[in-house]
């Protein structure tokens, strides 16, 4: 569903999950984090463009994903995805500890990780 690749000095990561309009779910965030973090971590790389296939670059998050979680794990989902939406906006010499903490977050990323109230 996502993927990288290096021209020179810039890295592209590709959202491809077309028939959902690339819409960010679980299993997509992950990978989505882990392609941004070996991107960031690469010493030969200058800049990252985040691009997603047609015909749109990103619904935003998966609702029949959603439809499927409890109140508790719909927000868990919802924060998670807004705190890594943040931690993008981070340059590189500010963004690796931001990084780090957005990769634990999305390590946790499993709607069976929130508890209901």
């Amino acid at each position: 569903m996502i993927k990288l690749k290096l021209q020179g000095a810039v890295a592209i990561v590709t959202i491809d999950r077309p028939q959902r309009r690339n819409a960010l779910g679980s299993a997509l965030m992950a990978q989505l984090g882990a392609a941004l973090a070996e991107a960031e971590h690469n010493a030969d790389v200058r800049s990252i463009v985040l691009t997603g296939t047609s015909p749109a670059f990103c619904a935003g998050s998966d609702l029949k994903e959603l439809a499927g979680l409890s109140i508790a794990e719909m927000c868990h989902h919802e924060a998670v995805t807004a705190a890594f939406a943040r931690a993008m906006g981070y340059r590189r010499s500010r963004s690796l500890p931001r990084w780090r903490a957005m990769r634990s977050a999305v390590g946790l990323f499993s709607p069976h990780r929130a508890t209901s109230s």
